[in-house]
């Protein structure tokens, strides 16, 4: 057995202190977008939820993903129409660059036209982009998007523009054409324009939009609350004896005629 030589002390050179040993940490990137770390949180989420459970929760946490990404296109979309300078430049070749044909669909463009709608764009820019999608075989117009761009063409007093869109759709997809919708048009012609040209639209929608049939006590009291909404009720009162004797009046009728009467007197007092 070899027995134990003494240490030479002279090899502690040789080894490098405790003290100047440099402990390397990991270096953490916080550049990193905040979405990376949401995503593995979702997916550290799903790996604790019993395996039975894991493809619903799954199916939930890629439709919150997908939902984001969606608005977040919406919104970009919005931006871009509401800062293209059309009427300078055709915006239909902009709108063909930046949406895909895959990307039309009925709820898309019902939510574009919603944006445009809270963003008080200009009624033109929608209209062209309700235009641009009728272009799609996939996108079926239906009530909602038709009578936001109504809205937003009559809210910026764009009476052509709204005629013109309303015989399109008359030809196409009459069965928009609701109570709603004529409301919208009657109530913004009577804010803007005249009260002969406002009985002139109603008469205009009864002989075209109507298949040549005379407009019921429906379309009456449409007329008569587009009158009272903007507070003109004098015009409410001539349109009732001018047109009354051709319509059967109803509780609606009744109740519109109360307010003339309730108006008359407040301003009496």
């Amino acid at each position: 057995m070899k027995k134990a030589g003494k240490f030479d002390q002279s090899r502690l050179g040789s080894i490098p202190l405790l003290s100047t040993i440099h402990i390397h940490r990991p270096i953490i990137d916080n550049s990193k977008p905040f979405q990376i770390m949401l995503f593995l949180g979702r997916c550290n989420q799903l790996l604790q939820v019993p395996l039975l459970q894991q493809p619903t929760v799954a199916a939930t946490i890629g439709f919150r993903f997908y939902s984001s990404d969606l608005e977040f296109e919406i919104k970009r979309i919005t931006k871009i129409i509401n800062d293209h300078p059309f009427l300078d430049q055709p915006i239909h070749p902009k709108l063909s660059q930046i949406i895909p044909s895959t990307t039309i669909s009925t709820s898309f463009v019902e939510n574009v036209l919603g944006h445009l709608f809270a963003s008080h764009s200009n009624g033109l820019k929608a209209f062209e982009f309700f235009k641009f999608s009728l272009q799609f075989s996939q996108f079926c117009p239906t009530s909602d998007a038709f009578e936001k761009t109504l809205h937003i063409l009559t809210r910026m007093g764009n009476f052509n523009k709204a005629w013109e869109l309303i015989e399109e759709i008359h030809k196409t997809h009459p069965s928009l054409l609701t109570l709603k919708s004529m409301s919208i048009m009657l109530s913004r012609i009577a804010k803007f324009q005249s009260f002969e040209e406002t009985l002139e639209a109603f008469q205009k929608m009864e002989d075209k939009l109507s298949d040549h049939k005379q407009f019921g006590t429906d379309e009456f009291n449409l007329l008569l609350r587009a009158f009272c909404t903007q507070r003109q009720m004098k015009e409410a009162k001539s349109v009732f004896n001018k047109l009354y004797s051709r319509f059967s009046p109803t509780t609606k009728t009744m109740i519109f005629c109360f307010l003339d009467l309730k108006n008359l007197v407040m301003s009496l007092l």
